[in-house]
Order: C-alpha cells, then structure tokens, then sequence
C-alpha cells in the first residue's frame, strides 16, 4: 500500500513539474498556485454547488407541499408505495 502511495505522489509531482515548465514558472510557484488559488477556488465552487442544491430541494419541498396540502415535513418523506415502487 505504501508502493500505491508513492506512486501517486510521484506521479503528482511529475505532472506538476510538467505544468511549472509549460508556465515557464518554479515548482515552487506551481504548487502554492495549486494549494492557495486552485484549491481554494474548487472548493468554493463545491460549497455554493451543494447550497444551490439544497436551495433547490428546499423549495421543491414547499411547492410540492403546497401543491398537494401536505406539510413539508410531510412531504419530505416518501410513502411506503413510492419506496417499493422505486427499488425496481
């Protein structure tokens, strides 16, 4: 398992001093552009992805409630039916 691990790394290091020559820049400056910029850029763009999302769930929710004159808590569980139906 350790072998895997090494390989990986060296494989990320490989690609990251391919990149620092296509820029013209250091490794150095790859790799602090990868963990102070890219990283934290990517992650940013998950978190607004998933509230988006949840945002979305939310007021799928209420209008299907309103819709049927369900509660949301109501209609944030499945019915048995619903349930066997989609295991199919």
């Amino acid at each position: 398992m350790e072998a895997l691990g090494l390989a990986v790394y060296a494989a990320c290091v490989d690609f990251l001093l391919r990149v620092s020559g296509w820029l013209h820049i250091t490794y150095r400056d790859a790799n602090a552009a990868m963990f102070f910029l890219l990283w934290p850029l990517v992650t940013g763009i998950l978190v607004l992805l998933i509230a988006g999302q949840g945002l979305w769930l939310w007021r799928r929710k209420r209008a299907l409630a309103r819709l049927g004159g369900v509660s949301p808590q109501k209609a944030a569980t499945p019915s048995p039916e619903i349930a066997i139906s989609s295991r199919r």
